[in-house]
């Protein structure tokens, strides 16, 4: 549910009601391919700068040229670490990396710096694709995917390289993954329109889980032609306090909650009686003192909600 008070950020398409969580929303594969590389590799001393708004400051160059690496510790799969690539004018995915064809697994931590060491031969924030050791998976956003001439680390302290390209000054990525998070303005998976990035509280929530656990339990059925099958799984969960933080936020005023009936503590019916004009009314000899049946409900039915505001 969106909300300003909400602890998500939202990725909204007002032209299709397209919604999902930043971090799960698909980024759009550039339809631009990779054009042929025009500047030499150079190595520029960046020293004290690790991080890439510094460096491109520095070389008074957009963000968007620089590629930020990061190193993932991948244990499921056998592969130990997976050196992970992305553009650095949009937030790395910090949950998962969801393409199924990369090879790094769901289960996933980041590296250590001691591990980052060890594999480079320097600290975080100078890591970078040319001349990482072969057993050392080169995983790219698809954005990066199509990126020439760009600026990253050198893989030695206080240094960065510009006008680095893939296949000429490193190999070519090992697989590509969507790992950025979803961004305002960018075109909606559904090709409706453009995401705007919202607040929302989370109520709830779908999980698909396919046939992993049905096959290991062996949850099958038989289909129209008598056919054994595996089922499809798939839950859902409902956050109850989170309901009722929605519905507050979807319904109150200036002086507080206004309760919808459904999940209200409970009802009342308030009967406004003996107020100060239906007592002037009932004294009258003739009744109220107002010329008109309509008159009467106004004079009464005014001053009684008069006094219970």
């Amino acid at each position: 549910m969106l909300a300003d008070s909400g602890e998500d950020a939202i990725a909204w398409c007002p032209q299709s009601e397209y919604a999902a969580n930043v971090e799960l929303a698909e980024a759009v594969p550039p339809a631009a391919t990779r054009p042929p590389p025009t500047l030499p590799m150079a190595k520029v001393a960046t020293p004290g700068m690790a991080t890439c708004e510094e460096v491109a400051a520095l070389l008074g160059l957009p963000l968007s040229r620089t590629v930020k690496c990061i190193m993932l510790a991948a244990e499921r799969t056998g592969v130990r670490r997976a050196c992970t690539c992305c553009s650095s004018a949009a937030t790395t995915r910090s949950t998962r990396s969801r393409s199924p064809r990369s090879r790094v697994s769901e289960s996933f931590r980041w590296a250590s710096e001691a591990e980052i060491i060890l594999a480079t031969g320097c600290p975080p924030g100078y890591i970078g694709p040319v001349g990482i050791p072969a057993d050392l998976p080169l995983i790219v956003d698809r954005a990066v995917a199509v990126m020439a001439d760009f600026v990253c680390g050198a893989n030695v302290p206080d240094f960065h390289l510009t006008g680095v390209n893939f296949g000429r000054d490193c190999r070519q990525p090992d697989g590509v993954a969507d790992i950025r998070n979803g961004r305002r303005r960018r075109p909606s998976p559904d090709g409706k329109g453009t995401l705007e990035i919202l607040r929302g509280i989370e109520v709830g929530h779908v999980f698909a889980l396919g046939s992993k656990y049905s096959e290991a339990m062996g949850a099958t059925f038989l289909d129209a032609d008598g056919q054994s099958r595996v089922m499809e799984m798939g839950c859902y969960g409902i956050g109850v306090t989170r309901v009722v933080a929605a519905a507050i936020e979807q319904n109150h005023d200036d002086r507080g909650i206004i309760w919808p009936t459904p999940i209200a503590p409970f009802t009342v019916a308030i009967a406004p009686s003996a107020t100060t004009a239906a007592r002037r009314c009932a004294r009258s000899p003739t009744g109220c003192t107002t010329s008109s049946r309509r008159a009467v409900s106004t004079c009464c039915s005014t001053t009684a909600a008069n006094a219970l505001a």
